[in-house]
């Protein structure tokens, strides 16, 4: 019983080693993508209106 709860910590411990970079890093990108959408937005209505 404790082996089994000692391996899956293992387990547990290399996916957040894995993957929470990985999501840490999509989000940061998502992130960027909406500060680029909402200047391109800003863009488009200053040459709107001009």
């Amino acid at each position: 019983m404790s082996s089994d709860i000692f391996v899956n910590n293992k387990m547990y411990n290399k996916f957040i080693i894995f993957y929470f970079p990985t999501i840490f890093l999509s989000i940061f990108i998502s992130i960027k993508n909406q500060k680029l959408k909402t200047k391109n937005e800003k863009k488009e209505k200053q040459i709107s209106i001009t």
